[in-house]
């Protein structure tokens, strides 16, 4: 009887053995890589903060005109879509048009020093037209991706293009810009996108600047 129970252990444990010996064996795979899509179509909404300088002339205690700068920002809501493409694992370009508007402006026709030499200069109430103001832009963009975390990919990014301004003075020149971000993949080709964007259209007179929050997505073919 001893014997019959030594022997059923061996056997216990010779079969515990292969077990494991066979689990060791098993492939462990690896988890699946998402690889970013080629093609992607993008869009975005968000706010933008102007930060445009304006320009009238003040008289002095001589009576000579003084060209003098005065700052006249604003916020409006802003939107665009595009187009893109990931060269590589990292780096990907697009193009997209982008809609801000409408900013409420103030346009100085003549400012003032007071008589006397006070804290001056003063604005007329008679010498500001107020204007509503519209900014599209067309913009081709690239962009650097950094894979540090697992759930999320900061990038940053720089674009060229032009713009044009839609005031009572139309007005259009060349653009700059500069992004900065986090995008996070939903899925194999769904990514979600939090970022800044800085932008200078260069036009006659002062430039205007913006600087806007965004949210978007990007959908990969």
């Amino acid at each position: 009887m001893k014997q019959l129970r030594v022997l059923g252990a061996a056997m216990l444990l010779c079969a515990a053995s292969n077990v494991a010996l066979a689990a060791d064996l098993v492939p462990i795979e690896p988890p699946p890589v998402v690889e970013p899509a080629g093609i992607y179509f993008r869009g975005h909404l968000g706010w933008s903060f102007t930060d445009t300088k304006y320009h009238g002339y003040a008289l002095d205690e001589n009576g000579d005109p003084q060209r003098v700068n005065y700052r006249a920002d604003d916020n409006a809501f802003t939107v665009g879509i595009g187009f893109g493409y990931y060269v590589t694992d990292g780096f990907r370009v697009d193009l997209t048009g982008d809609y801000s508007g409408a900013y409420k402006t103030r346009h100085l026709l003549q400012l003032e020093v007071p008589a006397g030499g006070g804290p001056g200069p003063v604005v007329p109430p008679e010498n500001v037209r107020r204007e509503n103001m519209n900014v599209w832009t067309l913009m081709g963009n690239a962009y650097y991706e950094v894979p540090y975390f697992d759930f999320a990919t900061p990038y940053v990014g720089v674009g060229v293009g032009w713009g044009w301004i839609d005031k009572v003075q139309n007005d259009d020149g060349f653009a700059l810009a500069a992004h900065a971000g986090v995008s996070f993949a939903v899925t194999e080709n769904l990514s979600l996108d939090i970022g800044y964007r800085f932008r200078d259209i260069m036009i006659e007179g002062p430039n205007f600047t913006d600087h806007s929050i965004l949210a978007g997505f990007r959908i990969g073919f």
